[in-house]
């Protein structure tokens, strides 16, 4: 057996699998090469479609008046650039965001663990600080201390035309953070009241 035959091949499929393209282009002979890396990118999107779909069904709802939900999904274009390419890196590139609302006013944060519960204090707490993205669009989460210190560095460098646009973004970014974390608060103390009230009803039915 010509080892060095065998493990070419696997490398061609381990490529394949990695990006079914660029594997295609080095599987397919000469005269074919175009059509296989129209075959592997066609593939490739197919797959990706396919996770895409089931990302949309999997997701953990954490509570549903209002609804907040948590899923992995694309939080920038690359991620939907990378399709054609590879599947694997489409998947990776995704991250996880909390979903808070639904129909027409929906807000996203960045992370998992946006409400959390402590089991040492049995409450839900919010882990929402200025340094987390969020948004009204999964394409488009920043942190308003990311805004913040573009606007400083533009401040120390004099740059006066282009701090006060910052500076109006800074204050609409500030203004959004403080709604959605004043929105989550609520959500947060909801949860916690229920839960409570909860906690009582089945004590009470104990005794």
């Amino acid at each position: 057996m010509d080892t060095k035959k065998v493990l070419k091949n696997i490398g061609k499929i381990a490529l394949t699998v990695a990006s079914p393209p660029i594997g295609a282009i080095t599987l397919a002979k000469k005269e074919k090469k175009l059509d296989g890396f129209l075959l592997g990118a066609t593939l490739s999107t197919a797959l990706c479609f396919v996770e895409a779909v089931y990302s949309g069904f999997n997701f953990n709802k954490i509570y549903d008046n209002p609804s907040v939900i948590v899923q992995r999904r694309e939080t920038n274009s690359r991620t939907l650039l990378m399709a054609p390419l590879s599947p694997i890196a489409f998947a990776l590139d995704k991250e996880y965001i909390t979903q808070i609302g639904e129909d027409k006013k929906v807000n996203y944060v960045a992370g998992n663990k946006i409400i959390d519960f402590n089991p040492e204090t049995g409450k839900h707490e919010l882990k929402m600080d200025y340094n987390s993205r969020f948004g009204d669009s999964q394409f488009h989460l920043s942190s308003a201390q990311e805004t913040l210190n573009r606007l400083n560095d533009k401040l120390s460098r004099g740059d006066v035309t282009y701090a006060r646009e910052l500076l109006e973004s800074y204050e609409t970014k500030a203004r959004e953070y403080n709604e959605i974390r004043t929105n989550l608060d609520s959500i947060v103390n909801k949860m916690n009241s229920e839960l409570e009230a909860q906690r009582s009803k089945s004590t009470g039915e104990r005794k």
